[in-house]
């Protein structure tokens, strides 16, 4: 059976902002030149008015990635399977995400979570991902 959206938002909410501060730590030139080229990506997309969930979940993948811990990375990747295989989530993202005001700020977030990483701020990481986290759970459970 599929992982229930509340499940995953949890586990994101708990997860992401453990991953990110290591990323911030550990995140080494070919890191950060990957999540620069993803953010690139993101913004092409943001500017012609779509969001493409696959760039975000890229995203947050490399940002594990950077981390250098396998089992960070086998979260991540368990996390974004989990979120494919709900079909809730399409039906949720439909109505937040895709809405220009958030695509916006969406993409805002990830450039400052790619900034933290490439600054080494491990405390500016941590909390910038909280506050990702925190507006995507406010968004998603918003009417």
């Amino acid at each position: 059976k599929s992982i229930s959206p509340e499940d995953i938002v949890e586990a994101r909410m708990t997860i992401e902002p453990l991953i990110i501060k290591f990323a911030a730590e550990r995140a080494t030139d070919e890191d950060i030149e990957e999540l620069h080229s993803t953010i690139e990506e993101m913004k092409k997309e943001t500017m012609a008015g779509v969001y493409v969930p696959e760039t975000d979940h890229k995203l947050h993948f490399s940002i594990a990635k950077a981390s250098h811990n396998d089992l960070f990375i086998n979260i991540m990747a368990a996390i974004s399977n989990a979120m494919k295989q709900q079909e809730m989530w399409e039906f949720i993202r439909d109505r937040t995400v895709t809405r220009p005001d958030y695509r916006d700020t969406n993409f805002k977030e990830h450039q400052l979570l790619i900034k933290a990483i490439e600054d080494h701020n491990e405390k500016e990481a941590v909390e910038v991902m909280n506050k990702h986290m925190k507006n995507l759970y406010d968004r998603y459970w918003k009417d």
